[in-house]
């Protein structure tokens, strides 16, 4: 006679275990990058863009250093969840055409992600919704992705300009290349006819 009861029970506690396990949250990380974040704990630099994201939540949450637009939150509070987080920002970047974005374009900008976080607190799934920079109140992908464009023909310029400046070097020892073999064939000239009678 207790048999269904029991049932019940249990089924009440599989569907509460479930839900709770799947349940999900969103909420905006708001994070301002410095200089300072684009190295990692070690000192070492950070090449990529996503990493930055990342690396500035471990300064945040673990270490108190906050940039001033800076804000804790509570979801990257340990490292498997930053790195989670990370990637979920490499996986928004790459959607967008952006994950070679370098660590430096960040320098100075101040985002606001707004994320879904499910599971369990200690390793949660995390998907980026949208990122937009400084108090906009719409998606600026677009303008995330101008900036990096603009970072890219910098790179490139600096580049062609370098090119330039190899290519003058170059040309220049051709020239004395060409004025020391002169003066060989010359010289050789001149020692043949002092060595006529």
């Amino acid at each position: 006679m207790y048999l269904p009861t029991l049932r019940a029970i249990i089924t009440i506690f599989a569907t509460s275990s479930i839900s709770q396990a799947q349940s999900c949250v969103y909420t905006e990380v708001y994070q301002d990058f410095s200089y300072e974040d684009t190295f990692n704990s070690s000192g070492s630099p950070l090449g990529d863009a996503y990493a930055v994201f990342q690396q500035d939540r471990f300064y945040v949450n673990q270490q108190g250093r906050l940039d001033p637009n800076d804000k804790s939150d509570s979801i990257m509070v340990n490292r498997e969840a930053r790195a989670t987080y990370g990637q979920a920002i490499r996986a928004y970047l790459n959607a967008y055409g952006m994950g070679d974005m370098p660590a430096q374009v960040l320098v100075g900008s101040q985002y606001t992600v707004e994320i879904e976080a499910c599971g369990s607190q200690d390793n949660p799934s995390i998907r980026v919704l949208s990122m937009r920079m400084g108090d906009d109140i719409e998606d600026d992908s677009w303008e995330l992705e101008l900036e990096y464009r603009g970072a890219e023909l910098a790179d490139w310029e600096q580049r062609l300009n370098q090119r330039e400046a190899d290519l003058n070097q170059w040309e220049r020892q051709l020239s004395d290349w060409e004025r020391r073999l002169s003066d060989i064939e010359y010289n050789l000239e001149q020692s043949a006819a002092d060595a006529k009678p």
